[in-house]
């Protein structure tokens, strides 16, 4: 019913993540990255299997699997249960089934787009003209390293799934999303919320001056925005190479 998704992503790979400029400085002021909670963001379809329309589907399709293992569960010779104790077995089965994916969705996480430029297309939606902001940019190894003390940190890639006609991998429903937000090329980190944290999130400390490689400035920002994003930083006592955004580069005719 799903293919297992494969999540890997190269270490080399060149992240961004864009925020307004209060969120620039509420990392550098917490000197760590703030995890929300899965079901705290605003997509609906965070940690989603499919379609509500097509729960009995997937509840049918997994039902009969429960069943079959029931009485032929491998390496061993056929079990006899009364219809009615297959049954049960197999409802109870489904429910811790999908009490998994509630648990999932408790999980923390911390978003970045994958590309080796910027993304006028996100500088739009996360920095639009009206909001001054910026863009950092690290690596996949960075983000690995960042969360080394976290041992249920996974860093993975998004896949983006027609929930007409699919089903979120159940190991990685973390990991799927809608077809219609692929414009975000997605990686994020997913940190299990195994203390069952009721928190909305969950600030990681990390050293920044590691994670970090660049900070873009908006290009939507006013001139003099530039030299205030290099005085914040140095009043924090980061180094970080500061640049103007390369939408702003000039074309020739």
């Amino acid at each position: 019913m799903t293919e297992t998704l494969n999540i890997s992503v190269p270490d080399d790979t060149k992240v961004w993540r864009y925020m307004d400029f209060a969120k620039f400085v509420a990392m550098l002021t917490q000197k760590g990255l703030y995890f929300p909670r899965v079901d705290k963001l605003e997509d609906s379809f965070e940690g989603a299997t499919g379609l509500g329309k097509r729960e009995e589907e997937w509840d049918r399709f997994y039902l009969n699997f429960f069943r079959s293992a029931i009485t032929s569960p491998p390496g061993a010779s056929t079990i006899e249960f009364s219809p009615e104790d297959i049954e049960d077995r197999a409802q109870r089965l489904l429910r811790d089934w999908k009490s998994i994916g509630s648990r999932d969705r408790t999980s923390f996480v911390s978003c970045w787009h994958a590309n080796t430029g910027e993304s006028e297309a996100l500088w739009r939606l996360y920095c639009p003209p009206a909001t001054a902001g910026v863009a950092v940019q690290t690596t996949v190894r960075a983000l690995w390293d960042a969360t080394e003390n976290e041992p249920s940190s996974v860093v993975g890639r998004v896949h983006y799934l027609d929930f007409r006609k699919s089903f979120a991998d159940p190991h990685y429903r973390v990991f799927c999303k809608r077809a219609s937000l692929s414009h975000e090329n997605e990686v994020r980190v997913v940190v299990k919320n195994e203390d069952n944290i009721s928190d909305s999130g969950k600030l990681i400390p990390a050293d920044l001056g590691e994670i970090i490689q660049s900070v873009a400035v908006s290009p939507f920002a006013p001139s003099w925005f530039d030299g205030v994003v290099r005085e914040v930083i140095t009043n924090f006592g980061f180094i970080f190479e500061v640049r103007t955004s390369e939408i702003l580069e000039r074309p020739f005719f």
